[in-house]
Protein backbone atom coordinates (compact mmCIF):
# COMPACT_ATOMS: atom_id res chain seq x y z
CA UNK A 1 0.00 0.00 0.00
CA UNK A 2 2.45 2.59 -1.46
CA UNK A 3 0.35 5.37 -1.28
CA UNK A 4 -0.70 4.39 2.78
CA UNK A 5 2.25 4.41 3.87
CA UNK A 6 2.95 5.94 7.50
CA UNK A 7 4.99 8.96 7.16
CA UNK A 8 5.49 12.43 9.10
CA UNK A 9 3.20 15.42 8.18
CA UNK A 10 4.81 18.20 6.30
CA UNK A 11 3.93 21.31 7.43
CA UNK A 12 5.30 22.26 11.35
CA UNK A 13 1.84 23.20 12.43
CA UNK A 14 0.47 19.59 12.41
CA UNK A 15 0.87 17.22 14.63
CA UNK A 16 3.35 14.32 13.53
CA UNK A 17 1.66 11.08 13.21
CA UNK A 18 1.78 8.96 16.31
CA UNK A 19 1.12 5.08 16.28
CA UNK A 20 0.55 3.86 20.03
CA UNK A 21 0.03 0.31 20.99
CA UNK A 22 -2.80 -1.20 23.66
CA UNK A 23 -1.03 -3.45 26.19
CA UNK A 24 -1.83 -6.93 26.37
CA UNK A 25 -1.40 -9.10 29.16
CA UNK A 26 2.22 -10.57 28.45
CA UNK A 27 3.51 -6.91 28.82
CA UNK A 28 1.05 -6.19 31.95
CA UNK A 29 2.47 -9.64 33.21
CA UNK A 30 6.30 -8.53 33.18
CA UNK A 31 5.19 -4.96 34.66
CA UNK A 32 3.09 -6.92 37.22
CA UNK A 33 5.90 -9.03 38.55
CA UNK A 34 7.99 -6.06 38.94
CA UNK A 35 5.74 -4.25 41.28
CA UNK A 36 7.04 -3.60 44.69
CA UNK A 37 5.88 -6.21 47.42
CA UNK A 38 4.82 -3.19 49.82
CA UNK A 39 1.76 -2.86 47.05
CA UNK A 40 1.07 -1.28 44.32
CA UNK A 41 -2.53 -0.15 42.42
CA UNK A 42 -4.17 -0.64 39.35
CA UNK A 43 -3.80 2.56 37.96
CA UNK A 44 0.20 2.07 38.90
CA UNK A 45 0.39 -0.80 37.10
CA UNK A 46 -1.51 0.65 34.08
CA UNK A 47 0.70 3.69 34.11
CA UNK A 48 3.87 1.66 34.07
CA UNK A 49 2.83 -0.99 31.27
CA UNK A 50 1.11 1.24 29.24
CA UNK A 51 -2.32 -0.24 29.34
CA UNK A 52 -5.53 1.47 30.58
CA UNK A 53 -6.58 1.46 34.25
CA UNK A 54 -9.62 -0.54 33.08
CA UNK A 55 -7.75 -3.15 31.60
CA UNK A 56 -5.09 -3.35 34.73
CA UNK A 57 -8.23 -3.44 37.41
CA UNK A 58 -9.52 -6.40 34.78
CA UNK A 59 -6.04 -8.68 34.65
CA UNK A 60 -5.38 -7.81 38.83
CA UNK A 61 -8.96 -8.79 39.42
CA UNK A 62 -8.20 -12.33 37.64
CA UNK A 63 -4.73 -12.73 38.96
CA UNK A 64 -6.55 -12.17 42.74
CA UNK A 65 -9.19 -15.36 41.92
CA UNK A 66 -5.84 -17.54 40.65
CA UNK A 67 -4.12 -16.32 44.08
CA UNK A 68 -0.98 -15.13 41.97
CA UNK A 69 -2.30 -11.21 43.26
CA UNK A 70 -3.97 -10.32 46.97
CA UNK A 71 -5.73 -7.14 48.17
CA UNK A 72 -3.83 -5.90 50.93
CA UNK A 73 -6.00 -2.56 51.91
CA UNK A 74 -7.45 0.60 50.17
CA UNK A 75 -5.43 3.78 48.68
CA UNK A 76 -6.12 7.25 50.51
CA UNK A 77 -7.53 7.61 46.35
CA UNK A 78 -9.99 5.02 47.53
CA UNK A 79 -7.90 2.58 44.91
CA UNK A 80 -7.59 -1.11 45.84
CA UNK A 81 -3.73 -2.10 46.98
CA UNK A 82 -2.45 -5.07 45.59
CA UNK A 83 0.63 -7.26 46.71
CA UNK A 84 2.16 -9.85 44.54
CA UNK A 85 2.15 -13.07 45.95
CA UNK A 86 3.73 -15.49 43.19
CA UNK A 87 5.03 -15.73 39.99
CA UNK A 88 6.51 -18.02 37.56
CA UNK A 89 8.51 -17.61 34.38
CA UNK A 90 5.27 -17.96 32.01
CA UNK A 91 3.29 -14.98 31.64
CA UNK A 92 -0.53 -15.70 32.91
CA UNK A 93 -2.49 -14.61 30.11
CA UNK A 94 -6.42 -15.45 30.50
CA UNK A 95 -9.62 -15.02 28.78
CA UNK A 96 -12.83 -13.69 30.25
CA UNK A 97 -13.63 -16.62 32.69
CA UNK A 98 -9.70 -16.38 33.95
CA UNK A 99 -8.59 -19.40 32.39
CA UNK A 100 -5.73 -19.68 29.89
CA UNK A 101 -6.59 -17.37 26.70
CA UNK A 102 -7.04 -20.14 23.76
CA UNK A 103 -5.26 -17.48 21.42
CA UNK A 104 -2.50 -16.80 23.14
CA UNK A 105 -1.60 -20.50 23.72
CA UNK A 106 -2.26 -21.04 19.47
CA UNK A 107 0.08 -18.61 19.35
CA UNK A 108 3.05 -19.72 21.56
CA UNK A 109 2.62 -23.17 20.41
CA UNK A 110 2.96 -22.49 16.83
CA UNK A 111 5.54 -19.92 18.04
CA UNK A 112 7.58 -22.70 19.87
CA UNK A 113 7.21 -24.89 16.49
CA UNK A 114 8.57 -22.50 14.32
CA UNK A 115 11.75 -21.80 16.77
CA UNK A 116 12.60 -25.45 17.10
CA UNK A 117 12.31 -26.60 13.88
CA UNK A 118 14.82 -25.39 11.26
CA UNK A 119 12.03 -25.37 8.23
CA UNK A 120 8.24 -26.35 8.29
CA UNK A 121 4.62 -27.21 5.82
CA UNK A 122 1.09 -26.41 7.56
CA UNK A 123 1.25 -29.82 8.02
CA UNK A 124 4.04 -30.18 9.94
CA UNK A 125 2.64 -27.32 12.50
CA UNK A 126 -0.65 -28.19 12.49
CA UNK A 127 0.67 -31.59 13.60
CA UNK A 128 3.32 -30.45 16.27
CA UNK A 129 0.18 -28.33 17.55
CA UNK A 130 -2.11 -30.98 17.74
CA UNK A 131 0.04 -32.36 20.80
CA UNK A 132 -0.35 -29.05 22.92
CA UNK A 133 -4.00 -28.36 21.95
CA UNK A 134 -6.76 -28.40 19.32
CA UNK A 135 -6.63 -26.19 16.22
CA UNK A 136 -8.32 -26.21 12.82
CA UNK A 137 -5.60 -26.29 9.75
CA UNK A 138 -7.11 -22.50 8.54
CA UNK A 139 -5.66 -20.71 11.64
CA UNK A 140 -2.07 -22.20 10.91
CA UNK A 141 -2.56 -20.91 7.70
CA UNK A 142 -3.46 -17.09 8.95
CA UNK A 143 -0.39 -17.42 11.45
CA UNK A 144 1.58 -18.28 9.18
CA UNK A 145 0.60 -15.65 5.83
CA UNK A 146 0.68 -13.01 8.82
CA UNK A 147 3.27 -13.72 9.75
CA UNK A 148 4.76 -14.01 6.29
CA UNK A 149 4.00 -10.43 5.82
CA UNK A 150 5.91 -9.64 8.77
CA UNK A 151 8.78 -10.63 7.78
CA UNK A 152 9.17 -12.82 10.37
CA UNK A 153 8.81 -16.09 8.21
CA UNK A 154 10.51 -16.62 4.54
CA UNK A 155 9.18 -19.17 2.00
CA UNK A 156 11.73 -21.76 0.34
CA UNK A 157 12.04 -21.53 -3.36
CA UNK A 158 10.86 -24.83 -4.51
CA UNK A 159 9.58 -26.96 -7.18
CA UNK A 160 5.70 -26.37 -6.73
CA UNK A 161 3.93 -29.75 -8.45
CA UNK A 162 1.97 -31.62 -5.45
CA UNK A 163 4.27 -30.54 -2.53
CA UNK A 164 3.56 -28.39 0.03
CA UNK A 165 4.89 -24.91 0.54
CA UNK A 166 7.89 -25.04 3.06
CA UNK A 167 8.85 -22.29 5.70
CA UNK A 168 11.38 -20.86 7.65
CA UNK A 169 11.73 -18.37 10.24
CA UNK A 170 14.14 -15.90 9.43
CA UNK A 171 16.81 -15.73 11.62
CA UNK A 172 16.95 -11.75 12.15
CA UNK A 173 13.42 -12.22 13.29
CA UNK A 174 14.19 -14.93 15.75
CA UNK A 175 13.45 -12.36 18.64
CA UNK A 176 12.56 -14.36 21.74
CA UNK A 177 10.35 -16.97 23.48
CA UNK A 178 7.40 -14.96 23.61
CA UNK A 179 4.65 -15.04 20.14
CA UNK A 180 4.11 -12.66 18.53
CA UNK A 181 0.90 -10.07 18.76
CA UNK A 182 -1.21 -9.48 15.84
CA UNK A 183 -2.68 -6.07 15.69
CA UNK A 184 -5.38 -3.93 14.24
CA UNK A 185 -5.33 -0.05 13.98
CA UNK A 186 -7.23 2.75 14.33
CA UNK A 187 -6.30 5.25 11.57
CA UNK A 188 -7.56 8.41 9.92
CA UNK A 189 -5.62 8.88 6.52
CA UNK A 190 -6.06 12.05 4.72
CA UNK A 191 -6.86 11.19 0.93
CA UNK A 192 -6.11 14.49 -0.45
CA UNK A 193 -2.53 14.76 1.20
CA UNK A 194 -1.76 11.16 1.74
CA UNK A 195 -0.64 11.08 4.89
CA UNK A 196 -1.67 10.10 8.07
CA UNK A 197 -3.02 12.44 10.92
CA UNK A 198 -3.70 12.45 14.51
CA UNK A 199 -2.78 9.44 16.90
CA UNK A 200 -3.52 5.86 16.44
CA UNK A 201 -4.26 2.91 18.58
CA UNK A 202 -3.23 -0.76 17.90
CA UNK A 203 -5.77 -2.98 19.51
CA UNK A 204 -4.98 -7.17 19.34
CA UNK A 205 -7.25 -9.59 17.36
CA UNK A 206 -7.34 -13.32 17.65
CA UNK A 207 -6.60 -15.38 14.92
Amino acid sequence: MSAAQLKWADEPKRDRFIMTIEAGQEEMWFTFRDMPRSGFTASRLAEASGASKGRAEFYLAQLTRKGIAVNIGVSTEHEVIYSVTRVGVEPEVLDNQGLPDADYQLRRVLWMCLRREKTVTLSTLWTFAQDHLKVSKPKVLKFVKRLLVAGYVQEFDQQRGDFEPVYYLSPRMNTGKLPPRFCEAELVYDVNERVFFGKGLAHQVAL
